[in-house]
C-alpha cells in the first residue's frame, strides 16, 4: 500500500466512510478548516499548514512527537457521530495511520513526518494533477475512486 495520508481524516476516515459518499459532511468540515483563502481548493500550503495545526492539537504532552496513543482522540472524532468505532477497527485505524504517518518507523511521528504524509496523501485525490483538490475530487475519492498513479 503506498504511502499517503492527508488532512484530518481525509485519507483514512474517507477511505473507512466511503459508503457515504456525495454531498459529505467531512468534505465541508475539511473545506471550512483548511481552505484557507476560501478559493474552493486546499493547496499543498493550505495542507500543510493544517498537517502542522493538526500535529499541534494532538500532540498532547507538547514533546514534538506524537506516539500511538495521541491518536485516540482523532480517530474518536472523525468516527460517526463522533462516538468512536468498535475497538477492533479504532485498533485497526491506529496502527494504519501510525505505519502512513510514522516515516521512519521509530514509534514517534514528527511534525516533518505528519506533513510530507498528508502532503503525498493528496496524489491519490488529485485527479487533474494541479496540487490542489477540489470539493469535486474529494467526493469522487470519496466514493472509491482514486486517481490515476503519477
Amino acid at each position: 500500500m503506498p504511502r499517503h495520508a492527508l488532512a484530518p481524516a481525509v485519507l483514512i476516515l474517507l477511505l473507512w466512510n466511503a459508503d457515504a459518499a456525495a454531498a459529505s459532511p467531512q468534505i465541508e468540515e475539511i473545506f471550512a478548516e483548511q481552505d484557507t483563502n476560501r478559493d474552493g481548493f486546499i493547496d499543498r500550503d493550505e495542507a500543510g499548514a493544517a498537517a502542522t495545526a493538526s500535529f499541534r492539537r494532538l500532540d498532547v504532552d507538547g514533546d514534538d512527537a506524537l506516539v500511538i496513543g495521541e491518536l485516540d482522540p482523532w480517530i474518536t472524532q472523525g468516527s460517526p457521530g463522533k462516538a468512536g468505532y468498535p475497538p477492533d477497527l479504532h485498533l485497526r485505524m491506529r496502527e494504519m495511520t501510525m505505519s502512513l504517518w510514522d516515516g521512519d518507523r521509530s514509534g514517534r511521528i514528527t511534525p516533518s513526518e505528519i506533513r510530507e504524509a498528508w502532503l503525498n496523501g493528496m496524489h491519490p485525490i488529485d485527479f487533474d494533477r494541479d496540487n490542489r483538490l477540489s470539493r469535486e475530487e474529494m467526493t469522487r475519492f470519496h466514493s472509491g475512486v482514486l486517481a490515476p498513479a503519477r
